[in-house]
Protein backbone atom coordinates (compact mmCIF):
# COMPACT_ATOMS: atom_id res chain seq x y z
CA UNK A 1 0.00 0.00 0.00
CA UNK A 2 1.28 3.50 -0.79
CA UNK A 3 0.12 7.32 0.77
CA UNK A 4 -1.46 9.68 -2.06
CA UNK A 5 -1.37 13.19 -1.78
CA UNK A 6 -4.18 15.77 -2.56
CA UNK A 7 -4.13 16.18 -5.81
CA UNK A 8 -5.22 19.65 -5.87
CA UNK A 9 -3.32 21.41 -2.86
CA UNK A 10 -0.64 18.89 -2.95
CA UNK A 11 -0.94 18.04 1.13
CA UNK A 12 -0.18 14.74 2.32
CA UNK A 13 -1.78 14.62 6.11
CA UNK A 14 -4.17 17.41 6.14
CA UNK A 15 -7.86 15.36 5.58
CA UNK A 16 -9.75 14.20 7.77
CA UNK A 17 -11.05 10.59 7.13
CA UNK A 18 -14.56 9.58 6.09
CA UNK A 19 -14.21 6.15 5.74
CA UNK A 20 -11.90 3.37 7.27
CA UNK A 21 -11.02 0.90 4.12
CA UNK A 22 -12.89 -1.97 3.56
CA UNK A 23 -11.38 -4.34 1.87
CA UNK A 24 -12.71 -8.07 2.85
CA UNK A 25 -10.67 -10.45 0.50
CA UNK A 26 -9.18 -8.15 -1.71
CA UNK A 27 -5.81 -9.20 -0.43
CA UNK A 28 -5.82 -11.72 -2.94
CA UNK A 29 -6.68 -9.45 -5.74
CA UNK A 30 -9.40 -10.20 -8.54
CA UNK A 31 -9.71 -8.69 -11.76
CA UNK A 32 -13.61 -9.10 -11.21
CA UNK A 33 -13.13 -5.84 -8.94
CA UNK A 34 -11.98 -3.87 -11.17
CA UNK A 35 -14.20 -4.48 -14.05
CA UNK A 36 -16.22 -1.69 -14.95
CA UNK A 37 -19.68 -1.48 -13.64
CA UNK A 38 -19.45 -4.98 -11.65
CA UNK A 39 -22.77 -5.50 -9.74
CA UNK A 40 -22.54 -4.61 -6.08
CA UNK A 41 -24.64 -5.65 -2.76
CA UNK A 42 -24.30 -5.12 0.87
CA UNK A 43 -21.90 -7.88 1.45
CA UNK A 44 -19.41 -6.97 -1.57
CA UNK A 45 -18.47 -3.37 -1.10
CA UNK A 46 -14.99 -2.95 -0.65
CA UNK A 47 -12.91 0.29 -0.93
CA UNK A 48 -9.54 2.08 0.47
CA UNK A 49 -10.22 4.18 3.31
CA UNK A 50 -11.49 7.85 1.77
CA UNK A 51 -10.33 11.15 3.22
CA UNK A 52 -11.45 14.32 2.33
CA UNK A 53 -8.61 17.78 2.05
CA UNK A 54 -9.08 19.91 4.87
CA UNK A 55 -8.09 23.09 2.24
CA UNK A 56 -9.68 22.26 -0.64
CA UNK A 57 -12.32 19.58 -0.16
CA UNK A 58 -11.10 16.61 -2.38
CA UNK A 59 -12.19 13.88 -1.48
CA UNK A 60 -9.78 10.93 -1.96
CA UNK A 61 -8.48 7.38 -1.16
CA UNK A 62 -5.56 7.01 1.01
CA UNK A 63 -3.28 4.60 0.92
CA UNK A 64 -3.84 2.72 -2.25
CA UNK A 65 -2.47 -0.35 -3.40
CA UNK A 66 0.29 -0.29 -5.56
CA UNK A 67 -0.16 1.20 -9.01
CA UNK A 68 1.42 -1.72 -10.82
CA UNK A 69 -0.59 -4.33 -9.19
CA UNK A 70 -3.64 -1.91 -9.87
CA UNK A 71 -2.46 -1.86 -13.50
CA UNK A 72 -2.36 -5.38 -13.51
CA UNK A 73 -6.01 -5.61 -12.16
CA UNK A 74 -7.16 -3.50 -14.80
CA UNK A 75 -5.49 -5.25 -17.72
CA UNK A 76 -7.13 -8.38 -16.60
CA UNK A 77 -10.66 -6.42 -16.23
CA UNK A 78 -13.64 -7.84 -18.08
CA UNK A 79 -16.38 -5.70 -19.97
CA UNK A 80 -19.40 -6.75 -17.85
CA UNK A 81 -22.20 -4.05 -19.75
CA UNK A 82 -22.47 -4.73 -23.03
CA UNK A 83 -26.32 -5.16 -22.81
CA UNK A 84 -26.29 -1.43 -21.39
CA UNK A 85 -23.92 0.18 -24.03
CA UNK A 86 -26.91 1.15 -25.90
CA UNK A 87 -28.13 3.32 -22.92
CA UNK A 88 -24.56 4.60 -21.91
CA UNK A 89 -23.50 5.88 -25.03
CA UNK A 90 -26.87 7.39 -25.87
CA UNK A 91 -26.37 9.83 -22.28
CA UNK A 92 -22.54 10.54 -23.78
CA UNK A 93 -23.69 11.46 -27.03
CA UNK A 94 -26.23 13.49 -25.54
CA UNK A 95 -23.53 15.84 -24.47
CA UNK A 96 -21.16 15.14 -26.97
CA UNK A 97 -23.80 17.00 -29.10
CA UNK A 98 -23.18 20.23 -26.64
CA UNK A 99 -19.45 20.22 -27.72
CA UNK A 100 -20.38 20.16 -31.15
CA UNK A 101 -22.51 23.11 -30.72
CA UNK A 102 -19.56 24.93 -29.29
CA UNK A 103 -16.92 24.12 -31.56
CA UNK A 104 -18.86 22.81 -34.54
CA UNK A 105 -18.13 19.32 -36.21
CA UNK A 106 -14.71 18.33 -35.10
CA UNK A 107 -12.96 15.79 -37.01
CA UNK A 108 -10.86 13.80 -34.82
CA UNK A 109 -12.03 12.44 -31.21
CA UNK A 110 -9.99 10.13 -29.01
CA UNK A 111 -12.04 8.35 -26.17
CA UNK A 112 -9.98 7.17 -22.85
CA UNK A 113 -11.13 3.98 -21.21
CA UNK A 114 -13.38 3.13 -24.49
CA UNK A 115 -14.58 -0.46 -23.80
CA UNK A 116 -15.25 -1.91 -27.00
CA UNK A 117 -15.51 1.00 -28.90
CA UNK A 118 -19.23 1.46 -28.59
CA UNK A 119 -19.65 4.77 -27.99
CA UNK A 120 -16.34 5.63 -30.92
CA UNK A 121 -19.42 4.18 -33.13
CA UNK A 122 -21.88 6.82 -32.13
CA UNK A 123 -19.13 9.59 -32.67
CA UNK A 124 -18.60 8.37 -36.00
CA UNK A 125 -22.42 8.09 -36.69
CA UNK A 126 -22.31 12.01 -35.58
CA UNK A 127 -19.92 12.95 -38.06
CA UNK A 128 -16.38 12.50 -37.03
CA UNK A 129 -14.45 11.47 -39.27
CA UNK A 130 -11.19 9.47 -37.32
CA UNK A 131 -12.02 8.15 -33.95
CA UNK A 132 -9.65 6.61 -31.67
CA UNK A 133 -9.67 4.93 -28.17
CA UNK A 134 -7.40 3.79 -25.34
CA UNK A 135 -8.39 0.58 -22.86
CA UNK A 136 -6.46 -1.12 -20.48
CA UNK A 137 -8.06 -4.83 -20.37
CA UNK A 138 -6.58 -7.01 -23.04
CA UNK A 139 -9.78 -9.49 -22.90
CA UNK A 140 -11.33 -6.25 -24.24
CA UNK A 141 -9.25 -5.49 -27.13
CA UNK A 142 -8.63 -8.69 -27.74
CA UNK A 143 -12.45 -9.19 -28.51
CA UNK A 144 -12.41 -6.33 -31.12
CA UNK A 145 -12.41 -6.70 -34.89
CA UNK A 146 -9.47 -5.86 -37.13
CA UNK A 147 -11.07 -2.83 -37.79
CA UNK A 148 -11.38 -1.69 -34.06
CA UNK A 149 -8.36 -3.05 -33.62
CA UNK A 150 -6.39 -0.54 -35.17
CA UNK A 151 -8.27 2.44 -33.63
CA UNK A 152 -8.10 1.24 -29.99
CA UNK A 153 -4.56 1.07 -28.58
CA UNK A 154 -4.35 -1.28 -25.60
CA UNK A 155 -2.83 -0.42 -22.10
CA UNK A 156 -2.99 2.81 -19.84
CA UNK A 157 -3.47 6.44 -21.21
CA UNK A 158 0.38 7.62 -20.97
CA UNK A 159 2.63 10.69 -22.38
CA UNK A 160 3.78 10.79 -25.53
CA UNK A 161 0.85 7.68 -26.75
CA UNK A 162 -0.20 10.50 -29.25
CA UNK A 163 1.46 13.47 -31.17
CA UNK A 164 0.82 17.34 -29.69
CA UNK A 165 -2.13 18.78 -31.47
CA UNK A 166 -3.92 15.46 -32.59
CA UNK A 167 -7.75 15.75 -31.66
CA UNK A 168 -10.60 18.25 -31.62
CA UNK A 169 -12.12 16.31 -28.77
CA UNK A 170 -10.95 14.08 -25.93
CA UNK A 171 -13.54 12.16 -23.90
CA UNK A 172 -13.07 10.80 -20.36
CA UNK A 173 -16.02 8.80 -19.37
CA UNK A 174 -16.35 7.45 -15.73
CA UNK A 175 -12.71 7.18 -15.82
CA UNK A 176 -11.15 9.96 -14.01
CA UNK A 177 -11.72 9.10 -10.08
CA UNK A 178 -10.01 5.58 -11.72
CA UNK A 179 -6.90 7.50 -11.91
CA UNK A 180 -3.77 7.72 -9.80
CA UNK A 181 -2.05 10.98 -10.85
CA UNK A 182 -5.09 13.13 -12.42
CA UNK A 183 -2.98 15.96 -12.96
CA UNK A 184 -0.58 13.90 -15.30
CA UNK A 185 -3.91 13.17 -16.92
CA UNK A 186 -5.10 16.13 -17.64
CA UNK A 187 -2.16 17.66 -18.66
CA UNK A 188 -1.12 14.90 -21.20
CA UNK A 189 -4.99 15.77 -22.51
CA UNK A 190 -4.09 19.45 -22.56
CA UNK A 191 -0.94 18.76 -24.82
CA UNK A 192 -2.91 16.18 -27.68
CA UNK A 193 -5.72 18.80 -27.85
CA UNK A 194 -5.57 21.03 -30.93
CA UNK A 195 -5.78 24.34 -30.06
CA UNK A 196 -9.82 25.58 -29.22
CA UNK A 197 -10.20 21.67 -28.97
CA UNK A 198 -12.77 20.15 -26.10
CA UNK A 199 -12.15 18.04 -23.29
CA UNK A 200 -15.71 16.20 -22.18
CA UNK A 201 -15.22 14.53 -18.76
CA UNK A 202 -18.26 12.54 -17.11
CA UNK A 203 -17.84 11.79 -13.79
CA UNK A 204 -19.29 10.99 -10.25
CA UNK A 205 -20.58 13.99 -8.03
CA UNK A 206 -19.08 13.70 -4.63
CA UNK A 207 -22.12 16.32 -3.41
CA UNK A 208 -24.54 14.93 -5.06
CA UNK A 209 -27.92 14.39 -3.05
CA UNK A 210 -27.46 10.60 -3.58
CA UNK A 211 -24.37 10.63 -2.28
CA UNK A 212 -25.54 12.26 1.02
CA UNK A 213 -28.69 9.85 1.54
CA UNK A 214 -26.75 6.64 0.80
CA UNK A 215 -23.29 7.80 2.78
CA UNK A 216 -20.38 4.67 2.49
CA UNK A 217 -22.90 2.36 0.69
CA UNK A 218 -23.03 5.29 -2.00
CA UNK A 219 -21.52 3.27 -5.11
CA UNK A 220 -19.03 5.96 -5.28
CA UNK A 221 -17.25 4.67 -2.38
CA UNK A 222 -15.70 1.73 -4.06
CA UNK A 223 -12.11 0.35 -4.74
CA UNK A 224 -11.76 1.35 -8.09
CA UNK A 225 -11.91 5.20 -6.87
CA UNK A 226 -8.70 7.38 -6.29
CA UNK A 227 -10.25 10.62 -6.16
CA UNK A 228 -13.70 11.75 -5.98
CA UNK A 229 -14.64 14.83 -7.44
CA UNK A 230 -17.20 17.44 -7.25
CA UNK A 231 -17.99 20.72 -9.35
CA UNK A 232 -15.64 22.52 -7.91
CA UNK A 233 -13.01 20.34 -7.46
CA UNK A 234 -13.58 18.82 -10.69
CA UNK A 235 -12.91 22.80 -12.24
CA UNK A 236 -9.96 22.93 -9.77
CA UNK A 237 -7.92 19.63 -11.49
CA UNK A 238 -9.04 21.08 -15.31
CA UNK A 239 -8.04 24.18 -14.90
CA UNK A 240 -4.67 23.94 -13.24
CA UNK A 241 -3.59 23.01 -16.85
CA UNK A 242 -5.07 26.17 -18.03
CA UNK A 243 -8.30 25.02 -19.54
CA UNK A 244 -10.87 26.94 -19.45
CA UNK A 245 -13.94 25.68 -17.79
CA UNK A 246 -16.95 26.50 -20.74
CA UNK A 247 -19.71 24.84 -18.87
CA UNK A 248 -20.72 22.13 -15.98
CA UNK A 249 -24.17 19.60 -16.17
CA UNK A 250 -25.53 18.28 -13.64
CA UNK A 251 -26.37 14.24 -16.14
CA UNK A 252 -29.45 12.77 -16.42
CA UNK A 253 -29.30 9.22 -17.09
CA UNK A 254 -31.88 7.19 -18.70
CA UNK A 255 -31.10 3.20 -18.07
CA UNK A 256 -33.44 0.13 -17.62
CA UNK A 257 -35.00 -1.09 -13.87
CA UNK A 258 -32.16 -3.76 -14.10
CA UNK A 259 -28.98 -1.56 -14.75
CA UNK A 260 -30.39 0.56 -11.67
CA UNK A 261 -31.12 -1.93 -9.71
CA UNK A 262 -27.64 -3.71 -10.30
CA UNK A 263 -25.81 -1.57 -8.82
CA UNK A 264 -27.76 -1.09 -5.56
CA UNK A 265 -26.25 -1.69 -2.30
CA UNK A 266 -28.78 -4.20 -1.01
CA UNK A 267 -29.25 -7.12 0.76
CA UNK A 268 -28.06 -10.04 -1.89
CA UNK A 269 -31.16 -12.30 -1.05
CA UNK A 270 -33.74 -9.53 -1.41
CA UNK A 271 -31.73 -7.90 -4.35
CA UNK A 272 -31.92 -11.71 -6.28
CA UNK A 273 -35.72 -11.86 -5.41
CA UNK A 274 -36.58 -8.24 -6.93
CA UNK A 275 -34.31 -8.60 -9.65
CA UNK A 276 -36.32 -11.85 -10.54
CA UNK A 277 -39.55 -10.14 -10.36
CA UNK A 278 -38.47 -7.82 -12.34
CA UNK A 279 -38.13 -10.17 -15.74
CA UNK A 280 -41.25 -11.80 -15.24
CA UNK A 281 -43.12 -8.93 -15.00
CA UNK A 282 -40.83 -7.60 -17.88
CA UNK A 283 -40.24 -4.37 -15.98
CA UNK A 284 -36.16 -5.65 -16.29
CA UNK A 285 -35.74 -3.47 -19.83
CA UNK A 286 -38.26 -0.46 -18.50
CA UNK A 287 -36.59 2.78 -19.11
CA UNK A 288 -35.94 5.05 -15.89
CA UNK A 289 -34.75 8.85 -16.25
CA UNK A 290 -32.62 9.29 -13.32
CA UNK A 291 -30.49 12.19 -12.02
CA UNK A 292 -28.38 9.76 -10.26
CA UNK A 293 -25.57 12.02 -9.21
CA UNK A 294 -23.10 12.71 -11.95
CA UNK A 295 -21.72 15.70 -13.99
CA UNK A 296 -20.33 16.43 -16.42
CA UNK A 297 -17.84 19.53 -17.44
CA UNK A 298 -16.70 20.68 -20.94
CA UNK A 299 -13.25 22.57 -20.59
CA UNK A 300 -11.52 24.27 -23.56
CA UNK A 301 -8.18 24.80 -24.38
CA UNK A 302 -7.37 28.15 -25.82
CA UNK A 303 -7.21 29.01 -29.31
CA UNK A 304 -3.62 30.07 -29.21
Amino acid sequence: MIKTKCAICGTEDNARVLYQEKLGNLFEPNSYAFSARRAFDSRSRIHHRFVQCNTCALIRSDPILEPEQIANLYKDSAMLYSTDTEDIGRTYGHYLKKVMALIGNGDRLLDIGCGDGFFLKRALALGFKDVRGVEPSMAIYESLDSFWKTRITPGNFTRDLFPQNSFDVVCLFQVIEHVIDPNETVSEVFRILKPGGVFLVISHNAAALSVKVLGEQSPIFDIVHINLFNKKTMSAIIAKQDFAIRKIYNVLNIYSFRYWFNYAALNPGIKRAVIKFAYMTHLSNVKIPLWAGNLAILAQKPAN
